[in-house]
Order: C-alpha cells, then sequence, then structure tokens
C-alpha cells in the first residue's frame, strides 16, 4: 500500500447497491454528534450525524455483518478497532473539521492500524491530508487508505444535501 491508497469501484456493483440501500436509505438511524474531534473547532459548526458500527470490538449495531462484510473479504483485515458511518449534512458553505487521527488511544501505544474512509456518494466534499498537500474528493464506490497515524480532515460538500462515508480503522 502506498502511503496513501485511491481505489475506485471498490466494492463490486451488486456490494455497493446493497449496503447503499441500507445507508442511504429513510430509514437508516443517524444520531447527531455535536463535534468532529476530540478537540473543537475554532467555528465550533464541525457537527454531523453517526452511526457507530462497533468500537474497540464491540458491536453496537445491527447493521454491523452487512455493512463491513464486503469489506473484511477484500481488505482480508484481522479486527476491527472502530467502524462508523458519517453523514454530513449541507450547511450552504465548507465546513473544515481539525486535523486529527482515528485513533489515538491506539498510537500512544504505539501500535499501527490502518484508516480507511469509503464513499457512499459523489459530492463536492473531501478528504484532506495535513502533510501530505492531498486532497480526496468524496466519488461514490472510492476508497481511501492510509496509515492511520496520518493527520486528515473533512471538508463538507456544498452541492449536495448529504455525504455519506464508513470510516474504518482496523489492524
Amino acid at each position: 500500500m502506498r502511503v496513501i491508497d485511491v481505489k475506485d469501484n471498490f466494492l463490486s456493483k451488486a456490494s455497493f447497491k446493497k449496503i447503499s440501500k441500507i445507508v442511504m436509505s429513510d430509514t437508516f438511524p443517524w444520531y447527531f454528534a455535536k463535534q468532529a474531534t476530540i478537540e473543537k473547532t475554532t467555528h465550533g459548526k464541525d457537527s454531523f450525524f453517526c452511526h457507530s458500527l462497533s468500537y474497540k470490538q464491540d458491536i453496537n449495531s445491527t447493521f454491523f455483518n452487512d455493512i463491513i462484510e464486503p469489506f473484511r473479504k477484500k481488505l482480508k483485515f484481522t479486527k476491527v478497532l472502530r467502524a462508523k458511518m458519517n453523514l454530513n449534512y449541507n450547511q450552504g458553505k465548507p465546513i473544515k473539521s481539525n486535523y486529527h487521527s482515528d485513533f489515538v488511544e491506539f498510537e500512544k501505544l504505539n501500535k499501527k492500524y490502518t484508516t480507511v474512509i469509503f464513499y457512499f456518494n459523489t459530492c463536492n466534499g473531501y478528504t484532506e491530508f495535513k502533510d501530505h498537500n492531498i486532497k480526496i474528493n468524496s466519488e461514490e464506490n472510492r476508497v481511501v487508505m492510509f496509515p492511520g497515524e496520518l493527520q486528515h480532515r473533512t471538508v463538507t460538500q456544498t452541492n449536495e444535501n448529504r455525504r455519506v462515508l464508513l470510516n474504518l480503522n482496523f489492524v
């Protein structure tokens, strides 16, 4: 894997359609999160909606297997540290979260992990990497994989009502 690896059309059409039908539906449960990172932003406008699938090996959602299994088959990981769905809503202007890494507790133990961001819809939102001057646009069925300690941030969309993605951390 390169430092930041991007793959388009990551899932098969059938797998992508099956998972999208779940997470893009009007009945998928979303929960309000008042900020995107541990540290507050100066602007205070980085709220979003999320759905925790698992955290520290505890499965938190009945949707876990349906959503994660196609990724487990393709990526061949052994342990999920955290898996969650994120939904950014359109606030009329791009909102930037703080730069962050996803699983600081693991980093403090000097353990390596991989972060995966998988986009469910195309919009003008993107993921930006702090020290690499790289911006990854949100494109349907695109995956971005990188070492977990890389600092990155969300920049929200203005051209669609929502930006939906899977955030997965694993070893």
